[in-house]
């Protein structure tokens, strides 16, 4: 396990043991570790994933949509997304090649910098934040 995850998994296993799971992932050339759990969000519980690896960048990925966006709804989504984008400096939507409607935040810290609770502020700040504000209107659009 990379430097990272192994300060994450030691940190949700003090405050909360079954917040994550971790998966590393085999044969990958930068030691990638997947925490999985998932966050409510107007009822909704939806995927949520910490990506840590040997790189300077951690990402808190949530799945919001699984192959939602088809050539019919694939402009109006992609102009919302993309409107959504400007108001926030960490948090960035995207549509997958599948399709998938999905939120990204980073993180940048080396090993010795990188702080495990910053990843629970961010998913509490920035993620909630970010998808509260917009979830519906998405939902809305698929």
């Amino acid at each position: 396990m990379n430097a990272k995850a192994e300060k994450f998994k030691a940190y949700y296993d003090e405050h909360d043991p079954k917040a994550f799971t971790a998966e590393e992932v085999k044969d990958d050339p930068m030691h990638m570790v997947v925490f999985r759990s998932s966050i409510v969000v107007k009822g909704q519980h939806l995927p949520l994933f910490v990506l840590a690896d040997d790189s300077i960048y951690s990402i808190t990925r949530v799945i919001i949509a699984g192959q939602a966006v088809n050539d019919d709804n694939r402009a109006k989504i992609v102009d919302f997304l993309n409107l959504c984008n400007q108001q926030y400096k960490i948090s960035k939507f995207f549509v997958a090649q599948d399709g998938t409607i999905v939120l990204d935040c980073c993180i940048a810290a080396t090993d010795e910098q990188f702080d495990p609770a910053m990843i629970y502020v961010l998913i509490r700040d920035a993620v909630f934040q970010c998808l509260n504000d917009h979830f519906t209107e998405i939902m809305e659009k698929i």
